[in-house]
């Protein structure tokens, strides 16, 4: 163990219960629209996104609305092998 790895635990610690108190007061809404005006309209695109884990921003509602113009890139691998895929509007592939 280094000297470091204690701080950097502290330090985890704090931001995941800064992240936790302030999960749930709206941020998320805020966070994608900036995120779809940063992004600007885009059509015929691949994209990507993530599924939030724990008190992560969810950008679910943005990718939902990105994807009426453009592709998906996913991963999928609950509970099997992990395949890639591309969407085009739907939400998981078949």
């Amino acid at each position: 163990m280094t000297s470091q790895q204690p701080a950097k635990a502290e330090l985890r610690s704090a931001t995941m219960a800064k992240r936790a108190e302030d999960h749930g007061k709206g941020y998320d809404a805020a966070a994608v629209t900036r995120l779809l005006e940063w992004i600007g309209p885009i059509k015929g695109a691949v994209i990507a996104g993530y599924m939030p884990i724990r008190t992560e921003i969810s950008p679910l509602s943005a990718m939902s609305a990105l994807s009426q113009d453009n592709t998906y890139a996913c991963l999928w691998c609950r509970g099997r092998a992990c395949r890639w895929c591309f969407t085009a509007g739907r939400r998981r592939p078949k």
